[in-house]
């Protein structure tokens, strides 16, 4: 388990990249800005992502559980979304990945994929003031 706290993470592709059952981390007060995907978690699960700001992001995140290897979600606590209406709570697109294994290796039984989704319930109105960034 590890704290991230008061980093600004901008101009890249990926501002946090989680894969291969890294959990149980803590994302708290952070901005996360330009980037093309904010946070993309592959196969991790009970992270926190609780007070940042979500910033002109392409995607601000996107994650893939894979059943049954995930199945606690990530948490995602009032974080503020730029593109968030203000009307719902901000729904965090994904998808769960279901794989199939086949007895017959020239015939593969293609994993069922379904989306999914997570929520940030209560999101910040406005950006959060955070220090040192």
């Amino acid at each position: 388990s590890n704290t991230f706290r008061y980093n600004t993470i901008s101009n890249g592709v990926y501002g946090i990249y989680l894969e291969s059952l890294c959990n149980f981390n803590n994302f708290i007060k952070n901005n996360i800005v330009n980037t093309d995907v904010g946070v993309l978690s592959e196969t991790c699960q009970l992270n926190m992502f609780k007070r940042n700001n979500f910033i002109n992001n392409s995607v601000h995140a996107y994650f893939e559980y894979v059943f049954p290897f995930n199945i606690f979600p990530n948490f995602w606590r009032r974080n503020y979304w730029d593109d968030w209406d203000g009307s719902t709570p901000k729904s965090i697109e994904g998808k769960l990945i279901i794989p199939h294994i086949s007895m017959d290796p020239d015939n593969p039984i293609p994993d069922t994929v379904k989306p999914w989704t997570n929520f940030d319930w209560r999101p910040a109105q406005e950006p959060y003031d955070i220090p040192g960034t």
